[in-house]
């Protein structure tokens, strides 16, 4: 299951700047960012290792609380209509969509998006969506000597 880190209170501006800055001092690497549709919350996806590590970081900063969200990521060739017909899927199986998080992709010509939810999909349910696993080097990264071509 893929997550998002939710953060808060001031300016939507604000809390991104504060949130890169301390994942940066920490060393955590941040694959994607964007604001919750609940502003001024702001969503922040990081690689699952420094899960912890990323926890820690906004722990540090005053006033912010990060909270552990539920997400499905969707890897989407480059064309149109993919994100919206995504989008209908997952609102037509109850889930109401809380961020959209366009994720640094290594493949071209796919697109990988982070989609916040408003509760845990069940494996069931992911399958049935449509989610992925981000294969190992799917996402950030120096494309040099990747598998992009």
């Amino acid at each position: 299951m893929h997550q998002q880190i939710r953060t808060s209170p001031g300016s939507v501006g604000g809390n991104v700047s504060r949130a890169v800055e301390a994942l940066a001092r920490r060393g955590v690497n941040v694959e994607g960012v964007g604001p919750d549709y609940e502003s001024p919350h702001v969503r922040i996806v990081v690689p699952h290792d420094a899960a912890e590590d990323a926890i820690k970081a906004l722990e540090g900063i005053p006033d912010f609380t990060p909270e552990v969200m539920p997400a499905c990521t969707f890897a989407l060739a480059h064309r149109p209509g993919q994100l919206d017909v995504v989008l209908q899927r997952v609102a037509h199986a109850g889930f109401d969509v809380q961020s959209v998080l366009v994720l640094a992709s290594r493949y071209r010509g796919m697109t990988l998006v982070s989609v916040g939810l408003d509760r845990e999909p069940s494996s069931t349910e992911c399958d049935a969506l449509g989610c992925v696993e981000e294969p190992e080097g799917w996402i950030g990264g120096d494309l040099e000597g990747s598998a992009a071509s």
